[in-house]
């Protein structure tokens, strides 16, 4: 398995620890597990995955959507970012990422927005 910089792990005890480096000629990781930084990075959840530069452009989006004291804003403000990132393919992992979060905001809050997109291939 690779992983990126940013990438939470567990260690065989369970502890949880970050990666902060990588050297994949030789197949090892350097890993952090100052309970600090682990929780600073995964305070939207565990993010495996992510392009290490854009790591932090969503855990600062994801700030300030939950800045939003209700989940009507939350998940109207969080489309609205999406459908602004859908235009440019090469943001498409990126906006999975988001989309990800958005349907657990949905889960959570009960609230179904009024429209929304959906492709055709997932319709019955």
């Amino acid at each position: 398995m690779s992983y990126r910089i940013g990438d939470s792990v567990f260690l065989s005890q369970g502890q949880p620890s970050l990666v902060i480096g990588r050297d994949p000629a030789k197949g090892t990781v350097i890993l952090d597990r100052e309970q600090d930084a682990i929780r600073d990075n995964a305070r939207h959840g565990y993010l495996n995955g992510i392009a290490p530069e854009r790591r932090e452009e969503f855990l600062n989006l994801m700030d300030e959507i939950k800045s939003h004291p209700e989940a009507t804003q939350r998940i109207d403000r969080l489309q609205a970012k999406i459908d602004e990132l859908a235009v440019d393919p090469k943001n498409m992992q990126f906006v999975r990422y988001l989309e990800g979060e958005k349907n657990h905001l949905i889960n959570m809050s009960g609230y179904r927005p009024r429209m929304y997109t959906a492709e055709e291939f997932k319709l019955r």
